[in-house]
């Protein structure tokens, strides 16, 4: 078990009636995600309030465990001896079983605190697969009732739902515990007077990130920007420019040479000319002809100066003193320009240095040591000679060097030669290095080493290896542990730098100051402040405005180890990426270890600086040795080992567009130990039990090399799917009233289901298909039919063809003959299905039982429904198979990015009222669905002129929707998905170019209006748009008198978030601070990014300026009712209940739910922007802190808010 959903049920009458504020349930859902940070995560978290009704309560535990399956519910109230307090009364009716221990260690722990504990007459039991916990009422205790069972609820769980793998763990971790091998604790020994106390509330504060997580926030606020031009005829200019990125093309000026040109200090020889030794027979300069009988076939060449037999170094720039040797046009040969047929010649460099030479059949070698002089009339032939010459022409416009190139002597060389002037480069950032810390002494001094103090290390390791990578820093001095000095040194750095990276003052410690002080003082947005990596955990990373510009702050932990290891892997890509560079990513290697590893339980405290000179040797032998080993100079290495496999089990998967590819792209397709043989083998070698009833597979840590190898073939664990059978067994995820609905099949329209697949595993691709053939009504299943778009694998041609003319259910295999695309492949099986239902599915999909009926008996009642099924989701580490969360619709971004969304407030409702029942959504992920083949090309079927995939969904669901169609999700329906990180394809053009080339043709023919403000906010479609040719698409859409996009955002979709003529669209601007209101920034996979509202420098360009754009009804304007302020991503400003009484009400970012509380009025004249439901206006961060608040509306300054519309059309 690696997710879990939890509810938080609040028992009360006075906080239902509105009378008192829940305090206890928001306690509860802080204290529950402790647990996520050593064994599980928690996906969901409900909260709802309830009357001290016995009946009520029973009801609410009910829904949630039989139809939403939470898995842990924890009840706060009516725990007590009142004449109301009912809900261990209640509790006991729903439970099946009762577990006395937990509720006696809750209370033996509470009773350590106070007596009145012995009050508390709860219980804690087990119905169905759900733990549920009552606890007390009051804020106070009930979590400190929760807090004494913390630590046993993960495991719980997992003997609840029978995870074995997890139990087996738990067990070890508990055993260990007392030989301090635990994640929970370890013993201390330390001297707590010589150590600096530890505040243990600075979890919620500085929550833990994943690095990958770490690295994106990074980049995302990393962003080269500035240019400057640099003179080239300045020799000081020339010697800054080294390793310089081009902010734009360089072109030649002229061409290059100004006549016909190119082989110089070498011989003219036949081509073929075999090894030995030959004489030179003529010696010829400019403008002289000659003839050279001694080569058989007659050969004209020109000659520039005098020939010579000695090795001497070629001029490029064609001085008086060079040779230069070329063919006349019949004998004419260029670089790697294989449209000459049958050259008879060939010219050969006499430098003795490696020649590329082109063949006459158009292949590229390289030829080595190709002559030897042996005096000055003869020359020694060591190989063949091949056709081609080595030095190609420059034509006048060609360009030389690319935008992102970086430029070394090569480039210089290149400018040199074509006399450029000057090139524009990207500006690198100014960098400064600041220590902390009042142990430090400055090194390389004759000054002694006073008791207590150590050298500064760390500035100079960080400034050589800055310098190391081309980046220059300045010494911004050491700060004291003084608030003061630290401030004071800062504030000084920053005048001058635009990144400063620190060193020390980061940790736990009381003179760890460093993040109070970027908060409070400079106003700073913390992106985060520990990071789950050794060394390196403190690791801060800060941006805010100083002075008007931005800045930048790296705030590394004073280990020398910690500073180096976080330098390289979150500090040099963030500076990277500020200088212009592509490759601003670390590389990642993975690596084998080949025994368990423990860190060992020292002490805090160490006398002297052993231990420092420890950390610089262990750090410095370690990443020597990995980077030797791969040869690479940037590496940083994960290592996994297959005992955490379910570790890595991710359910967030349900996230990903199905289907689609969103991940990263990789260059190395094949990387060098992927052999043909290797790709061409079919390993499948199945063992009858793993990954019985969806369990993972877990392989042996022996076989993590070829895991590692083996995975660049598809992007997935190939061993472990190989170790699965064909028709392995799976659990019925669907809920239990899914499972006793009965479906008369009888009559029901046949199906053809249509699987697109190339260089698809043989593991993967056929157990999709026997789960097809396998849990399918045969009666229903008309044909499989398989496409194969153009795979080279060799076991999927004829090896295929025979297996499945073997298979129960008519499967048969096209083929495109060339590669098509996900798009035009789909259309040909579309094309040749003989079924009344078309069902597509992914080559990679495990379906479940009972997925077909349910969607073919939507669509034979009505057969303009396209219905889709609920997408679970399959590891592609451990091919588990994982349940997906049921309560999510399909829709879009700004940018026109598939999303899964939450069902709002309405829409849950009417699921409540019968659960099994299918439910529209505006969008469909577009990877599984059916659809009645006839309607399917009434519609246009799919627009073969989008190129692979991407935005074919999009397009269909508008088209359906908007021409007289419906698309639904059916919950009853489950199919698995294998969702990989990354993907193993190519794409012509590129991922980018082809997405929003489709995505351009679907705004163009169904946005109306609309897509002039997907185009004004999304450069790269904008630049591609009148490149679509989409008459044919237009003239469909009259034919089909199909509706406006008006009418589908009115009728389909009203809870969408796109601005219209009816709604204000713009930025929420302070007017005094000038700085604008900002959604936060995702994190992970999360579509919907959550968290405080923020003020940031408000930003103009397309792309980034969408995080600062609002959407409020104007209704809203002047009035008091209220509407919800929406940005992109379906967000909303929310201001959930204080935490007591006299705390500050926070302003937060959070999904859109319709909800009352995130009702707000704006008052154009006065600026103040006022909270509906609390009668609250939106003032500036109080007491420190960094999101907005709520405060008693006044006309004060800090509550003036301008609405700044931006045209959107």
């Amino acid at each position: 078990m690696n997710t879990i959903t939890v509810g938080i049920l609040t028992v009360s009458d006075s906080c239902f009636q509105g009378t008192a504020v829940d305090l206890s349930g928001p306690n509860l859902a802080s204290l529950i995600r402790t647990m996520e940070s050593c064994t599980l995560k928690i996906e969901s978290c409900y909260n709802k309030c309830v009357p001290d009704d016995r009946h009520k309560i029973e009801d609410m535990i009910e829904f949630w465990v039989d139809e939403l399956d939470v898995d842990l519910i924890i009840t706060t109230g009516g725990t007590g001896f009142g004449p109301r307090d009912v809900t261990p009364e209640a509790t006991r009716t729903v439970i099946e079983r009762e577990a006395h221990g937990l509720t006696q260690l809750m209370l033996s722990e509470s009773l350590k605190i106070t007596p009145y504990a012995s009050l508390y007459r709860g219980i804690c039991g087990i119905r169905k697969e759900t733990l549920i916990i009552n606890t007390p009422g009051s804020k106070k205790a009930s979590g400190e009732f929760l807090q004494a069972a913390i630590k046993c609820i993960p495991h719980a769980l997992a003997v609840i739902k029978n995870i074995n793998y997890t139990v087996k763990k738990d067990h070890e971790l508990i055993q260990n515990e007392g030989q301090h091998g635990s994640c929970s604790h370890s013993h201390s020994k330390v001297d707590i007077s010589r150590v600096a106390r530890r505040h243990r509330n600075h979890d919620d504060l500085y929550p833990m990130i994943d690095y990958e997580v770490a690295l994106k926030l990074v980049l995302e606020n990393s962003s080269c920007k500035s240019t400057e031009s640099i003179d080239l005829f300045d020799k000081q200019s020339r010697a800054s420019v080294i390793g310089r990125v081009l902010a734009e093309d360089v072109r030649s000026a002229e061409p290059f040479p100004g006549f016909r040109a190119s082989i110089k200090d070498g011989y003219a020889v036949k081509a073929g000319l075999g090894c030995g030794l030959y004489r030179v027979l003529e010696i010829a300069k400019l403008d002289q002809r000659c003839s050279y009988d001694g080569f058989g076939d007659r050969c004209s060449l020109w000659h520039f100066s005098h020939l010579e037999t000695s090795n001497r170094k070629s001029n490029s720039s064609l001085g008086n003193s060079a040779t230069q040797h070329v063919f006349s046009n019949e004998c004419a040969l260029r670089l790697g320009d294989s449209r000459i047929g049958n050259p008879i010649a060939s010219t050969i460099r006499h430098a003795g240095c490696r020649v590329i030479c082109a063949s006459n059949c158009g292949d590229t070698r390289v030829v080595e040591e190709l002559t030897t002089a042996v005096g000055r009339s003869s020359s020694r032939m060591l190989c063949r000679a091949p056709v081609g010459q080595d030095i190609s022409d420059i034509d006048k416009g060609q360009i030389i060097a690319g935008k992102g190139d970086v430029i070394s002597g090569i480039e210089m060389g290149l400018f040199a030669t074509l006399n450029i002037r000057r090139v524009s480069v990207f500006k690198h950032p100014t960098i400064g290095i600041m220590s902390t810390g009042d142990e430090l002494v400055e090194p390389w001094t004759e000054a002694s080493v006073k008791p207590g103090c150590i050298r500064d290390s760390n500035k100079v390791t960080l400034m050589y290896l800055l310098k190391s990578k081309g980046f220059d820093a300045v010494d911004c001095g050491t700060a004291l542990d003084s608030p003061n000095d630290v401030l004071e040194k800062m504030t000084n750095a920053l005048s001058k730098v635009d990144v400063l990276i620190t060193t020390g003052s980061v940790s736990m410690g009381e003179k760890d100051l460093l993040k109070k002080i970027l908060e409070t003082d400079f106003k700073a947005k913390i992106h985060f402040g520990r990071v789950n990596m050794k060394p390196g955990k403190p690791v801060t990373f800060a941006t805010f405005t100083f002075e008007g510009v931005p800045k930048t702050v790296f705030a590394l932990p004073g280990n020398p180890s910690s500073a180096s290891v976080t330098s390289h892997v979150l500090v040099l890509p963030a500076l990277n990426k500020l200088a212009g560079r592509q490759a601003f990513k670390p590389k990642k290697i993975q690596v084998q270890m080949n025994e368990m590893m423990f860190r060992r339980s020292f002490r805090r405290w160490w006398p002297g600086i052993t231990f420092f000179g420890i950390c610089i040797f262990l750090f410095w032998k370690s990443y020597k040795h990995s980077n030797l080993q791969e040869g690479n100079e940037d590496g940083w290495i994960p290592v996994r080992l297959s005992q955490n496999q379910e570790e890595y089990v991710d359910r967030r998967g349900v996230h990903v567009v199905v289907g689609h590819y969103t991940g990263d792209t990789s260059s190395d397709r094949h990387p060098p130990n992927l052999t043909e043989e290797l790709l061409n083998t079919n390993m499948f070698d199945p063992k009858p039990l793993e990954g019985k009833d969806g369990t993972p597979v877990l392989l042996p840590p022996h076989l993590n090399a070829k895991v590692q190898q083996l995975y660049h073939i598809n992007r997935f664990n190939l061993m472990a799917s190989d170790r699965i059978p064909l028709n392995r067994t799976l659990p019925d995820v669907r809920k239990k009233r899914c499972r006793l609905k009965t479906i008369d099949i009888t009559g029901l329209p046949k199906a053809s289901v249509i699987i697109v697949f190339h260089n698809e595993a043989w593991s993967t691709l056929l157990r999709t298909v026997h789960s097809v053939i396998n849990r399918s009504p045969s009666s229903l299943l008309q044909e499989v039919i398989l496409v194969d778009d153009a795979s080279t694998r060799k076991f999927l041609g004829k090896e295929l063809d025979d297996y499945v003319a073997k298979l129960a259910v008519p499967t048969r295999v096209l083929r495109t003959g060339k590669r098509e695309g996900l798009i035009r492949a789909r259309l040909k099986g579309a094309k040749a299905a003989q079924g009344q239902i078309l069902t597509f599915l992914d080559a990679h999909c495990e379906c479940t039982i009972g997925w077909l009926e349910n969607l073919i008996e939507r669509v034979a009642e009505n057969r303009k429904r396209v219905v889709c099924p609920v997408i679970d989701i399959i590891s592609d580490d451990t091919f588990a198979y994982i349940r997906s969360f049921e309560l999510h619709w399909g829709a879009f971004n700004w940018q026109l990015h598939f999303r899964w969304y939450t069902l709002d407030a309405s829409e849950l409702a009417k699921r409540r009222k019968d659960i099994t029942q299918p439910f529209s959504t505006p969008a469909m992920a577009g990877g599984l669905f059916a659809m009645d083949k006839n309607f399917f090309f009434e519609l246009g079927a799919y627009d073969d002129r989008m190129e692979v995939w991407g935005g074919e969904n999009l397009e269909m669901s508008f088209r359906v929707w908007q021409c007289g169609g419906s698309v639904e999700i059916a919950p009853c329906s489950h199919v698995g998905h294998l969702f990989r990180k990354s993907s193993p394809y190519t794409f012509p053009g590129g991922v980018s170019e082809i997405l929003f080339a489709n995505l351009a043709r679907v705004a163009l023919v169904w946005m109306d209006k609309w897509k002039e403000f997907y185009f004004k906010f999304t450069p790269e479609a904008e630049k591609v748009r009148h490149r679509q040719a989409i008459r044919d698409r237009l003239q469909l859409r009259t034919q089909l008198q199909c509706h406006s996009f008006q009418w589908y955002l009115d009728n389909v979709w009203p809870q969408h978030f796109f601005p219209t003529d009816k709604r204000f669209f713009g930025r929420i601007k302070h007017r005094i601070r000038g700085e604008c209101l900002e959604k936060p920034t995702g994190k992970g996979s999360l579509n919907q990014p959550m968290g405080p509202a923020r003020l940031a420098h408000c930003v103009t360009s397309p792309g980034p300026v969408l995080r600062q754009m609002f959407v409020m009804d104007v209704s809203a304007f002047d009035s008091d009712v209220g509407a919800p302020l929406m940005t992109d991503e379906s967000v909303c400003l929310d201001a959930p209940p204080r935490e007591g009484q006299t705390a500050v009400l926070k302003v937060k970012v959070i999904a859109c739910t319709g909800h009352a509380r995130q009702a707000w009025t704006y008052n154009q004249q006065s600026g103040a922007l006022r909270h509906v439901s609390s009668g609250l206006c939106l003032d500036l961060p109080q007491n420190g802190e960094e999101a907005l608040a709520l405060a008693a509306c006044n006309t004060y300054p800090s509550q003036q808010w301008t609405l700044e519309p931006v045209p959107w059309k």
